[in-house]
């Protein structure tokens, strides 16, 4: 159920940045570091995004568990990317995308430029 319900949000949020112009240059990326959700291309900048869903508030909201290890281990796996694809002079970024859905009705929130600090 839970690897459905990431799917679903992820999904949600391929087509929520299609819209805003962006191109979908990868999905569920995978090092032996860790994935990355879904590589975009945001105009001339590469953006590796985290998404999180939820169904309820039971462990609070979606972005709140994006903690810093998860964005360390993004981090290393951008890295990795970047340097296979020889794409280590292009400018990047990471963004989280929060989905929620309540009764049929779904949220994304959009957190750009997401830090370590």
């Amino acid at each position: 159920m839970k690897n459905f319900v990431g799917q679903w949000g992820e999904q949600h949020v391929q087509q929520y940045i299609k819209k805003m112009g962006w191109k979908v240059i990868a999905l569920n990326f995978h090092s032996r570091f860790g994935e990355i959700d879904i590589i975009a291309k945001d105009h001339n900048e590469i953006v590796f995004i985290e998404v999180k869903t939820r169904t309820d508030h039971s462990f609070g909201e979606p972005q709140e568990a994006v903690t810093k290890n998860k964005l360390q281990k993004i981090l290393k796996t951008a890295e990795w990317y970047l340097l296979q694809t020889k794409q280590e002079q292009v400018p990047y970024r990471f963004d989280v995308f929060s989905v929620f859905e309540k009764d049929g009705i779904v949220t994304v929130e959009h957190f750009p430029n997401v830090s370590l600090l």
